[in-house]
């Protein structure tokens, strides 16, 4: 295998506790570790202790190591590739964009605050009504409708009527006398168990419990009859710009929770668990202003605020490490800072660990605790 011109410096801190993957971004209880690397490697984690393996084969037979990430060499260039088993989050506090610090938002991306993850399913900048809105997409069934020869009754209304504003829909696993109801009965019924909540530059909508009382199967936020796609809650919308963010369930109560939130070029949006934010989020590893949303050109832009643990971003391809950037990763309560350096300049492994180490993973932020 031909080696690379450049070493990959590989710089990982982990923290001392073990607790829902989370890293403490203010925590000086860390363990360090820095790896050079001139081709692919595979890392892993055992205990606090990470180190660069040949492959991921044999551990499944050690129970004390865990894989990270890979480092994959290919014509010169080098990538970070997500383990199979543990997703790979980009650093938002690391992350540099043409507005400065932060990165801009794109429709289906997964973000995490502490152990909350949201994805973003809708983004509208501008007042087009052609742009789709994919809000709670991932929950889209098709829903079977009587036929001509079959008499389907409404479960609730006891009515056969059916009709394209009102159709019969089966949207779970329930059969027989009890397949069947309105959309409308079945909006009400769904309305009747909605929360909201308003603040200037937010609405968020929350659900205790969004399954059928019967069969207990989970309702889809949205579904396809005979080619017509239709959601199951009508939610309000403001006026553009906006974006939509939608709770990733989960918790043991089922709970879920849709924000849509109102951003323009005078305002920004604050995210956290304190009274005072605009998105309220009620999770004890979330910050009080665990970040920042601002509209920039059109485009929305996240900013961590010195959050004790961290702003994500779910990395969905292979990252490429550029000359001119470092990347942070985190996976668990791992961080990682991949950068290059040429292979003919000097590299002072014990000063490079202590200080840039600190800076590009660890600036403390005590305002936001």
């Amino acid at each position: 295998m031909r080696k690379s011109n450049n070493i990959v410096c590989i710089k990982a801190v982990t923290w001392s506790r073990d607790s829902h993957g989370l890293y403490d971004y203010e925590s000086r209880s860390v363990h360090k570790r820095l790896i050079q690397a001139v081709n692919s490697i595979n890392i892993v984690r055992s205990g606090t202790d990470v180190q660069p393996v040949s492959d991921f084969t044999n551990l499944n037979h050690m129970s004390d190591q865990s894989a990270l990430c890979s480092l994959e060499h290919e014509k010169n260039e080098f990538y970070i590739i997500p383990n199979d088993t543990e997703p790979l989050w980009q650093v938002v506090r690391s992350m540099k964009c043409q507005y400065g610090s932060g990165y801009i938002l794109k429709e289906g991306d997964i973000i995490k605050l502490g152990r909350v993850s949201f994805k973003i399913t809708s983004l509208q900048a501008q007042d087009d009504r052609n742009l789709s809105d994919n809000t709670q997409d991932s929950e889209d069934i098709d829903c079977d409708v009587p036929n001509e020869r079959e008499n389907g009754v409404c479960k609730v209304c006891l009515f056969e009527d059916s009709d394209p504003g009102n159709p019969l829909i089966s949207p779970c696993n329930c059969s027989g006398t009890m397949k069947y109801i309105h959309l409308l009965c079945l909006q009400k019924w769904l309305t009747l168990r909605m929360v909201s909540r308003s603040t200037e530059n937010c609405i968020t909508y929350s659900w205790k419990s969004i399954e059928c009382e019967i069969c207990k199967c989970p309702y889809p936020f949205s579904f396809c009859a005979k080619g017509h796609g239709t959601d199951l809650f009508k939610i309000e919308r403001p006026e553009v710009p906006y974006l939509v963010l939608e709770a990733i369930a989960g918790d043991r109560n089922n709970n879920r929770a849709i924000h849509i939130i109102s951003v323009t070029s005078k305002n920004s949006v604050k995210l956290g668990r304190g009274h005072d934010s605009d998105v309220r989020i009620s999770d004890i590893s979330v910050s009080r202003c665990h970040a920042i949303v601002k509209l920039r050109d059109g485009n929305f832009l996240l900013e961590d605020h010195n959050s004790k643990f961290g702003t994500l971003i779910k990395s969905k391809d292979r990252i490429h490490i550029s000359s001119n950037n470092s990347v942070v990763v985190q996976t668990g309560r791992t961080v990682i800072s991949m950068s290059l350096k040429s292979s003919t300049s000097p590299f002072d492994l014990g000063g490079d660990l202590d200080i840039s180490l600190d800076e590009e993973i660890s600036p403390l932020g005590k305002r936001s605790l």
